[in-house]
């Protein structure tokens, strides 16, 4: 089976001119915890996790968002995403195998994964959970 087949297509995402805060409210309305960055023509540059903010915030135990915000230093929201965004993220591509994309997922500690297609443009998310579920029906 290839990553094209149970990626969610159309994902969420952000541009890279916009705020922590407005990334913190795209998380929250759509009750996300991943959200790829992309450029004017939708080029993955970026990731952005919900963990990235309790990074910042050096909390312990994982809090939700709501309390990693109010830990945070007040101007933090109006800050740029590319501040705080993983850049150059690991992607995976559309025609991969969905083993392969198990494997960096597992390699690197990751529950999702961009898709792109070879013009390196955003298509999709692979999520663990559905990798999982997929290798479940099969059995």
């Amino acid at each position: 089976m290839i990553v094209r087949d149970i990626m969610v297509k159309n994902p969420i995402t952000i541009k890279k001119n916009k705020t922590i805060k407005e990334a913190i409210k795209i998380l929250k309305e759509k009750n996300i915890s991943f959200i790829p960055v992309t450029d004017e023509e939708n080029h993955v540059i970026g990731t952005f996790h919900e963990s990235d903010l309790i990074k910042l915030a050096k909390i312990q135990p994982l809090p939700t968002v709501d309390v990693v915000w109010t830990q945070l230093p007040k101007d933090i929201g109006n800050k740029g995403i590319e501040e705080i965004m993983v850049k150059n993220p690991i992607t995976i591509s559309e025609e991969e195998n969905v083993f392969d994309a198990l494997a960096i997922m597992d390699q690197n500690n990751f529950r999702y994964l961009p898709v792109v297609n070879v013009e390196k443009k955003l298509v999709g998310i692979i999520k663990l959970r559905d990798i999982i579920h997929c290798l479940l029906e099969q059995t």
